[in-house]
């Protein structure tokens, strides 16, 4: 296995400590004729914790957990940001945690900033502790 070099500003930062929650863009599904929208190269998920601390990137911890949410695939940001803010509520529910890393791709950003601000109305505290936007509009 081939390993990148650690740069000086990684070497002190933080593992990721909080579940990542992915959101798939418009017309995103979970998996399709057996292509998974979260999957890599491989057919890996990409949220896959890795099985042994060796095949983990030293950024990750290896108990990370992570969840695909689910949403209306054709709907409009308002109605998929309220339905991601339901699916990671019951989801915070079920792990225990209190936050979450959110990774959204597509229209998937745009439901995660709807649901990070419905989350921080309905808690009264900040639950989305990082929000990725990957080619958002």
């Amino acid at each position: 296995m081939v390993r990148a070099k650690v740069s000086r500003s990684q070497a002190g930062a933080a593992k990721t400590t909080y579940p990542v929650v992915f959101a798939h863009g418009m017309g995103g599904f979970n998996n399709i004729l057996g292509y998974d929208y979260w999957g890599d190269d491989y057919g890996l998920f990409v949220g896959t914790t890795c099985k042994y601390t060796y095949d983990c990137n030293d950024d990750l911890d290896y108990n990370q957990q992570s969840f695909v949410a689910q949403v209306p695939a054709f709907q409009n940001s308002e109605v998929r940001g309220l339905d991601l803010a339901n699916d990671i509520e019951g989801y915070l529910a079920s792990v225990g945690a209190s936050r979450v890393n959110l990774i959204g791709h597509s229209q998937g950003g745009l439901d995660a900033r709807k649901a990070a601000k419905v989350l921080y109305q309905r808690k009264g505290y900040t639950v989305v502790s990082v929000l990725v936007s990957v080619s958002s509009p």
